[in-house]
């Protein structure tokens, strides 16, 4: 009777914690948060939002519309860094407001890197090779509540001779 009892208070636990993190998804019947691009984004922040909703579409086979403008309370919303932040051209956060999961970078490469980690991170993506990779099937996408993750890297030039990365630019970002 004591496991059983245990047993249940670990799963009220769970279930507990479960609805604090907010939703991006779940087939119980919440739709996909949108992504909201800003109306002057550029030609890299589009793209960061069409591999969020290809990506998402894969792991859950649910169509996630792109919105430009004003943003719903619950979204995933592409936000260009201000200087001030020294984020650099690659650096990015991931933040949660409320319902809205902000992708913060540079609209040259930081959002795209941002909207990557997070499908890597919280969705479980691999991209091993520009023939292999891994998105798994979801039945629920979520981030942590409160969630406030910056990343930049230590130098500007980054660079691998490796033929498929070479040969495959969006491999390369990717990675």
């Amino acid at each position: 009777m004591k496991a059983k009892f245990e047993l249940l208070c670990v799963g009220v636990l769970l279930c507990g914690v479960a609805e604090a993190v907010p939703v991006l998804f779940d087939r119980a019947g919440v739709a996909p948060a949108p992504i909201v691009v800003p109306k002057e984004a550029t030609p890299s922040q589009r793209y960061a939002a069409s591999e969020y909703a290809f990506y998402l579409r894969e792991m859950t086979g649910e169509d996630v519309s792109v919105i430009e403008g004003d943003a719903p309370k619950r979204c995933v919303r592409i936000v260009t860094a201000q200087e001030r932040e020294g984020l650099g051209e690659d650096g990015f956060t991931l933040r949660v407001r409320g319902e809205t999961l902000e992708v913060r970078g540079s609209g040259v490469r930081g959002c795209l890197y941002g909207v990557y980690e997070l499908l890597e991170r919280f969705g479980g993506c691999r991209w091993y090779a520009s023939w292999h990779t891994v998105v798994p099937e979801l039945r629920r996408f979520t981030v942590p509540d409160g969630l406030d993750v910056t990343e930049k890297p230590d130098f500007a030039m980054r660079s691998d001779w490796w033929y498929d990365v070479n040969s495959h630019h969006d491999f390369a970002a990717r990675l």
